[in-house]
């Protein structure tokens, strides 16, 4: 059963970046400021990260020219606990290089640490002092997030307790404390001036070439969901349903654990961060931009970059309707 637990988990490495020492000096808001050091920064899932997610994928993306940031979590402990790993494993990377600022990418589990980290903490900034940590966050995406919850929560639970209390959490009841707003403590929606973008991930219902444990999840998942006539697709750990959050780009035909383990498929994660780092550069991502862009006008401008590459990227075919 741990095998089982421990299998749907994101991601954890911190690569080689150049360091801009600027310690002691003295914050001036009227004075020239120094260019942005924008890089994607990976919040992993619910027990912080696999080799391929940590080392191998930042490698990767390093080759490549895109700088990748991997905050490891921790592998127990609360979505508000991680939370707070996350901020000062970012503020030990703001004291190498103030000018960091972050494209967030967020798994599973991780795009509720992300959500409510961008909500309610501050951080302590080199130069700034005290901050948001909104403030060093561009935007952020999540891809294959239980946002809703999912019943794989409860089911574990009833096998191993609560042997977490991320667990707990995830079920469904537990999670709308973070999307009500009478839960003032947790309450965690989109942040003005932060865009949030969500991809959903599904199988269909031939998956014979995905993993075994996806395989079994998604039968678990399929069955929960249409005894209660919900839609039964899912990635073997999370309703597809409840992974939109922001604005909703498109469904990837992946099984959940696409994002922590090499399973010699191409193209890979690290494909996809590609595609999706390029994305970000095609349109400068302001506040204003993103008030005035309609969840329809993202979406279109998503699946105008992404048609671009369309033959070559079959696995990550976007569909409106999973199966």
């Amino acid at each position: 059963m741990k095998k089982f637990y421990g299998s749907y988990v994101g991601v954890f490495a911190i690569c080689s970046i150049f360091l801009v020492p600027r310690h002691g000096r003295a914050f001036d808001e009227n004075s020239p400021q120094e260019e942005e050091h924008v890089k994607l920064c990976y919040i992993p899932g619910i027990e912080g990260g696999t080799p391929y997610s940590q080392q191998l994928v930042p490698a990767e993306l390093m080759k490549r020219g895109i700088d990748m940031l991997s905050f490891n979590n921790g592998g127990f402990g609360s979505v508000q606990q991680r939370a707070n790993k996350f901020a000062k494993l970012l503020e030990r990377e703001l004291k190498k290089d103030p000018q960091l600022k972050c494209h967030l990418i967020s798994y599973s589990m991780g795009g509720l640490i992300g959500r409510y980290a961008i909500k309610h903490l501050t951080i302590k900034h080199p130069i700034e002092g005290e901050i948001p940590l909104a403030k060093v966050i561009k935007s952020q995406m999540s891809v294959a997030s239980p946002h809703r919850g999912t019943p794989i929560a409860r089911l574990l639970k009833s096998f191993v307790g609560s042997a977490d209390p991320a667990l707990d959490q995830l079920t469904e009841e537990a999670v709308v404390a973070f999307n009500d707003e009478k839960f003032s403590d947790t309450f965690s929606p989109v942040v003005e001036g932060v865009p949030f973008f969500s991809f959903r991930t599904y199988l269909r219902a031939d998956h014979a070439n995905a993993p075994l444990l996806d395989r079994v999840g998604y039968g678990l998942l399929s069955k929960d969901l249409q005894k209660r006539n919900l839609h039964p697709a899912n990635d073997g750990v999370v309703p597809t349903q409840s992974q939109s959050f922001g604005v909703w780009l498109g469904d990837l035909n992946l099984a959940h654990s696409f994002f922590t383990m090499d399973e010699g498929v191409r193209p890979s994660s690290a494909d996809f961060f590609e595609v999706y780092w390029n994305f970000l550069q095609s349109k400068e991502l302001s506040a204003d931009a993103y008030m005035s862009f309609s969840s329809k006008d993202w979406s279109s401008m998503w699946h105008g970059h992404f048609e671009k590459l369309a033959e070559k990227w079959r696995l990550f075919h976007l569909i409106n309707d999973p199966e």
